[in-house]
Protein backbone atom coordinates (compact mmCIF):
# COMPACT_ATOMS: atom_id res chain seq x y z
CA UNK A 1 0.00 0.00 0.00
CA UNK A 2 1.54 3.27 -0.79
CA UNK A 3 2.29 5.89 1.71
CA UNK A 4 -0.53 8.18 1.02
CA UNK A 5 -2.96 5.84 2.29
CA UNK A 6 -1.02 5.53 5.86
CA UNK A 7 -1.05 7.62 8.77
CA UNK A 8 1.62 7.65 11.83
CA UNK A 9 0.99 9.21 15.10
CA UNK A 10 1.46 8.44 19.04
CA UNK A 11 -1.14 7.09 20.99
CA UNK A 12 -0.74 8.02 25.18
CA UNK A 13 -1.43 5.43 27.82
CA UNK A 14 -2.02 6.94 31.14
CA UNK A 15 -2.01 5.58 35.06
CA UNK A 16 -4.10 6.08 37.19
CA UNK A 17 -3.19 3.97 39.97
CA UNK A 18 -3.11 7.13 42.18
CA UNK A 19 -6.75 8.43 41.70
CA UNK A 20 -5.37 11.13 38.79
CA UNK A 21 -4.26 10.59 35.26
CA UNK A 22 -0.62 10.40 35.25
CA UNK A 23 1.44 9.93 31.90
CA UNK A 24 3.00 6.46 31.73
CA UNK A 25 4.20 6.02 28.48
CA UNK A 26 3.30 6.36 24.49
CA UNK A 27 4.00 4.30 21.43
CA UNK A 28 3.67 5.42 17.70
CA UNK A 29 1.23 3.28 15.91
CA UNK A 30 1.22 3.63 12.03
CA UNK A 31 -2.35 2.75 10.23
CA UNK A 32 -3.42 2.41 6.78
CA UNK A 33 -6.65 2.99 5.11
CA UNK A 34 -8.70 -0.03 3.76
CA UNK A 35 -11.10 -0.77 0.24
CA UNK A 36 -13.43 -2.75 3.11
CA UNK A 37 -17.19 -1.64 4.10
CA UNK A 38 -17.36 -1.20 8.07
CA UNK A 39 -19.68 -4.21 9.54
CA UNK A 40 -21.40 -1.24 11.83
CA UNK A 41 -22.43 1.20 9.41
CA UNK A 42 -21.02 0.02 6.00
CA UNK A 43 -19.32 3.13 4.84
CA UNK A 44 -15.64 2.77 3.57
CA UNK A 45 -14.01 4.10 5.86
CA UNK A 46 -11.97 1.80 7.68
CA UNK A 47 -8.17 1.76 8.95
CA UNK A 48 -6.33 -1.16 10.48
CA UNK A 49 -3.28 -1.11 12.59
CA UNK A 50 -0.21 -1.78 10.47
CA UNK A 51 0.94 -3.76 13.88
CA UNK A 52 0.93 -8.15 13.33
CA UNK A 53 -1.72 -8.28 15.72
CA UNK A 54 -1.68 -11.76 16.94
CA UNK A 55 -2.38 -15.42 16.74
CA UNK A 56 -6.09 -15.59 17.15
CA UNK A 57 -6.94 -12.19 15.48
CA UNK A 58 -5.80 -9.73 12.97
CA UNK A 59 -4.94 -6.23 13.86
CA UNK A 60 -6.77 -3.52 15.07
CA UNK A 61 -9.59 -1.54 12.75
CA UNK A 62 -11.07 1.29 13.19
CA UNK A 63 -14.19 2.96 11.18
CA UNK A 64 -13.61 6.81 11.29
CA UNK A 65 -17.15 7.34 10.24
CA UNK A 66 -19.02 5.50 13.29
CA UNK A 67 -15.95 5.16 15.41
CA UNK A 68 -16.61 1.36 15.65
CA UNK A 69 -13.96 -0.77 16.75
CA UNK A 70 -12.99 -4.28 15.92
CA UNK A 71 -10.94 -7.18 14.96
CA UNK A 72 -11.05 -10.10 12.14
CA UNK A 73 -12.93 -12.00 12.56
CA UNK A 74 -14.29 -11.14 15.76
CA UNK A 75 -17.15 -9.00 16.88
CA UNK A 76 -17.84 -4.77 16.28
CA UNK A 77 -18.19 -2.31 19.24
CA UNK A 78 -17.79 1.22 19.78
CA UNK A 79 -14.60 3.05 20.85
CA UNK A 80 -14.53 3.42 24.47
CA UNK A 81 -11.01 3.39 26.17
CA UNK A 82 -8.57 6.10 26.44
CA UNK A 83 -6.50 4.74 23.63
CA UNK A 84 -9.00 4.14 21.11
CA UNK A 85 -10.44 7.73 21.28
CA UNK A 86 -7.31 8.93 20.72
CA UNK A 87 -7.00 6.88 17.53
CA UNK A 88 -9.98 7.62 16.35
CA UNK A 89 -9.12 11.46 16.98
CA UNK A 90 -6.43 11.40 14.58
CA UNK A 91 -7.46 9.12 11.88
CA UNK A 92 -10.59 11.91 11.50
CA UNK A 93 -8.21 14.48 11.61
CA UNK A 94 -5.80 12.84 9.14
CA UNK A 95 -8.60 13.45 6.27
Amino acid sequence: MSKANTVTFDVTYYSEATGTKVFSHSYREEWEKLDIHCPACAEKSVWRDSGPGDYYTDSQHICETCGAEFHLPGGVRACRIEQDKQRLYALRSSI
